[in-house]
C-alpha cells in the first residue's frame, strides 16, 4: 500500500485521498500563510482550489468537479 494514501468512511463510502508535499521559499511560505490567515483559509484549502483551477485549465473538467462535490 502506498503509505502517501489514506482512506476513510465518508457518509457511508470509503473516500481515499492522496497527500503531495512541497518545498518553498521562506517567503513564499510566509507570503501563503498571510493569506490563509486573511481570508479565513487553511494552507491546504489555498492548495487544493489551485490543483482544482490548474486542472480545469488544461481540460480536465471531469477531476475538478468530481472533488468538489
Amino acid at each position: 500500500m502506498n503509505p502517501m494514501l489514506f482512506s476513510y468512511i465518508c457518509e457511508r463510502s470509503v473516500v481515499t485521498i492522496a497527500t503531495i508535499g512541497i518545498r518553498l521559499s521562506p517567503q513564499e511560505k510566509q507570503s501563503i500563510e498571510e493569506i490563509a490567515k486573511r481570508t479565513d483559509s487553511t494552507i491546504s484549502q489555498i492548495m487544493r482550489k489551485l490543483i482544482r483551477e490548474y486542472i480545469t485549465s488544461y481540460g480536465e473538467n471531469e477531476v475538478a468537479e468530481e472533488k468538489e462535490n
